[in-house]
């Protein structure tokens, strides 16, 4: 859906973006993880047309954002930052010209407009001077007016920043749900918000791509040893004798759920042996009821690659 290739961009000789390469699947919510500064708001502003690559394609939906740009404008959604409305305007009025700008059909107009208001959480408000919005309701104005055309590609520019914490909800809420038909990229630097949201995690870093992957393959990317959660029905004191003779797994935790039930973390040193722990712990006589493994928060692993980065150069 999105492509980039070898993508590079300088401002006044500065070398923002190092020849970068990424791409987004179809009706993914990929984040685009970095400190400020690292470039994320320079390549939305490469993807939605704002600004041209001095060298390399961007391709959406299949078209060159250079030889086909109305096509490819026509296939975006694009919210900046700084959500940029027109604050005399009233909100039907602002999204009934943003619609005809955007070259939704005029018998169709009315229509859509209740349509994305609606699924914007913003039904309640039409007459009221955009000016005398909150924060909130000013971001849900700008994604109604990302969504008036209907784009298949959202580009999302910390869409949260400068919202209370309810208001986080409600946006983060929306974007989850149009990810059911559309692809979203969306670049932040916070961390729960890719961690909440996201399916897939694109991390740079002074203008490199240092990471690209799933979430939770990211989360697990330096990590050599694999670590399980168990529930297991033994008392806390034959906890410690029932893994001493599995070689391959290393108790790092242990704790008392009741008088017969056990929660313990274990490192797997051989990955390929992780099934076999099953056939044992049967083989003693003990029944499980969990197992699952336990991966790096994206804080751990997002420190975890930067220092990886730093200490390659």
């Amino acid at each position: 859906m999105i492509n980039v290739n070898s993508v590079s961009k300088s401002f006044s000789k500065s070398q923002v973006l190092h020849s970068i390469s990424f791409e987004v699947k179809q009706n993914r919510i990929v984040g685009l993880l970095g400190p400020n500064g690292a470039g994320k708001t320079t390549i939305m502003r490469l993807l939605s047309g704002y600004l041209s690559p001095d060298s390399g394609n961007i391709e959406i939906h299949g078209f060159n954002i250079l030889s086909h740009p109305n096509k490819v404008k026509s296939k975006i959604g694009y919210l900046p930052e700084n959500c940029p409305l027109y604050d005399e305007m009233k909100v039907d009025e602002f999204l009934k010209y943003r619609a005809i700008l955007k070259g939704v059909l005029p018998r169709l107009v009315r229509k859509r407009i209740i349509e994305i208001k609606d699924q914007c959480c913003i039904s309640d408000i039409g007459n009221p001077i955009i000016r005398s919005l909150s924060k909130g309701y000013r971001q849900r104005v700008g994604f109604a007016d990302a969504l008036i055309h209907n784009p298949e590609v959202l580009i999302l520019d910390e869409p949260t920043v400068g919202l209370d914490p309810h208001q986080i909800i409600i946006v983060r809420n929306l974007i989850s749900d149009l990810s059911n038909d559309h692809t979203i990229l969306l670049s932040t630097h916070i961390m729960q918000e890719v961690e909440s949201i996201c399916d897939d995690v694109i991390m740079i870093n002074k203008g490199d791509i240092i990471a690209s992957d799933t979430k939770y393959n990211f989360c697990n990317k330096l990590k050599k040893i694999q670590t399980v959660y168990l529930e297991i029905n033994a008392n806390i004191n034959d906890i410690e004798f029932i893994f001493s003779d599995i070689s391959f797994a290393n108790l790092v935790f242990k704790e008392s759920i009741n008088d017969v039930w056990s929660c313990v973390n274990i490192e797997i040193l051989n990955q390929n042996l992780i099934e076999d722990l099953f056939e044992i712990i049967y083989e003693k006589k003990y029944k499980l009821r969990a197992l699952k493994p336990l991966v790096n928060s994206l804080e751990e692993s997002y420190l975890d690659i930067i220092k990886h980065e730093d200490s390659k150069k």
